[in-house]
């Protein structure tokens, strides 16, 4: 591709590089100078390159890689996400059947990736989005722990929950559960006690106020799939509280 069209469909920029639209299909992101240093590009194109054989419709793994200007690959390309919402949009939608909907499929989701050995880490609401067909789709996927691969940069979420866990470091699976755990309750309760960066007490206040309410036995049933018998967020977040 050529950076001066992709430059005319500019969607945004972080850390790691910039992402472009690209013949409205598609989502480019072009790694920026952080990779030009002691073989990071190296490794990362090697990853991405790897990634491009994981296929699920719920994630916006990448599809190919990306030449620009005829030379220098340093990207990727993948689907482009229509629709205009992301999972922060759920904390001002009042219907809850369907936030129910939209959490319990992208904890579906988040199950099969892990089956496939694969791990978000910075898990959060901004790289979920809800696409043209209404289902949750995780976008920004070239950061995840894959195979043989580690984490190119250290999500802040990977591991922060010290004090959550006792000033113990968690297993990168688990560390994805509990985030997603706090959001889906954030997101069903309204609560904000159960946002990223809250503190132990909060969780157990915030539970306390909503154990006795419908709201939250039908959070706790749904979303972590009945916890006690079949564990899966439940099960990490039982070990907070």
């Amino acid at each position: 591709v050529n950076e001066q069209e992709l430059n005319k469909n500019y969607i945004d920029s972080g850390d790691e590089g910039s992402v472009y639209r690209h013949k409205g299909r598609y989502a480019v992101k072009i790694f920026g100078d952080y990779y030009d240093k002691r073989k990071r590009l190296e490794h990362k194109m090697a990853k991405v390159k790897d990634m491009t054989s994981i296929k699920d419709g719920s994630f916006t793994f990448p599809i190919g890689l990306v030449t620009t200007n005829g030379y220098t690959s340093r990207g990727y390309y993948t689907r482009y996400v229509g629709g205009k919402k992301s999972f922060k949009d759920l904390s001002f939608e009042p219907n809850k059947d369907m936030i129910l909907r939209y959490l319990l499929e992208a904890e579906a989701a988040l199950k099969r990736i892990h089956k496939k050995g694969i791990m978000i880490g910075d898990l959060k609401e901004d790289n979920i989005l809800i696409d043209e067909k209404d289902h949750p789709v995780y976008v920004d996927t070239d950061n995840y722990l894959c195979g043989s691969h580690q984490f190119d940069l250290m999500p802040m979420r990977v591991a922060c929950q010290f004090e959550l866990f006792g000033g113990n470091i968690m297993n990168f699976m688990d560390n994805d559960k509990l985030l997603f755990a706090l959001l889906a309750l954030e997101k069903y309760t309204k609560d904000p006690r159960f946002r990223y960066g809250t503190t132990k007490r909060d969780i157990e206040k915030a539970l306390s106020d909503h154990v006795m309410t419908e709201d939250a036995r039908d959070t706790l049933k749904c979303i972590f799939s009945d916890a006690e018998n079949k564990p899966y967020v439940g099960s990490v977040l039982q070990k907070v509280i």
